[in-house]
């Protein structure tokens, strides 16, 4: 085989040098061998990547076929505005999010259930939670205090929320007190 390869080789090198010094036979080979190793070096490091995609994969679909449930990996919140002089705080750790204080587990939520508004004990909620695959969605009120600032008037949704603290969009700048006439306004 090593003689077939070293023939083929050699007539390569020779039909494209067109009669151009070849190249000694040994420096030819080595030179296949090199490139020969690179590609089975880079065609393993593939190999090992697949290899690793392929059984979170399984983990994965093991999980949701046949535990009925899988991880909450991310968390998508809509906010909807409603003008009110209280506070919203929040914040997420795994498939609990903890709002004013108060926590809400929703890691019984398999892949494709609708938690429906009214099994929520909570007047932050403003609909129903969603668990698509193994992405939670849900809507909260979003209170606006007098001097709300564009970004709470029409907030975008917070998509990928991670673990800890919840930043949610912040009112303007309170004015300060002008005093007209005597008065403080």
């Amino acid at each position: 085989m090593r003689k077939e390869i070293r023939s083929k080789l050699v007539r390569g090198e020779v039909r494209n040098d067109q009669g151009a010094n070849c190249e000694l036979d040994a420096e030819i080979i080595e030179e296949a061998a090199e490139e020969g190793a690179r590609v089975v070096r880079s065609h393993r490091r593939d190999l090992r990547k697949a290899t690793i995609l392929a059984n979170l994969l399984i983990y994965r679909l093991i999980q949701l076929l046949f535990l009925g449930r899988g991880p909450v990996v991310l968390m998508k919140i809509n906010l909807s505005p409603q003008r009110r002089d209280d506070t919203l705080e929040l914040s997420r750790a795994g498939a609990v999010l903890t709002v004013n204080g108060e926590a809400f587990d929703f890691s019984q939520m398999a892949a494709g259930d609708t938690l429906p508004a009214s099994a929520i004990s909570s007047s932050w909620f403003a609909g129903e939670v969603n668990n698509i695959a193994g992405e939670l969605e849900l809507t909260l009120l979003l209170p606006l205090p007098v001097n709300f600032s564009p970004e709470q008037a029409f907030p975008e949704p917070l998509l990928n929320v991670q673990d800890g603290p919840v930043a949610l969009p912040q009112p303007m700048q309170a004015p300060e007190a002008v005093q007209v006439g005597g008065f403080e306004e």
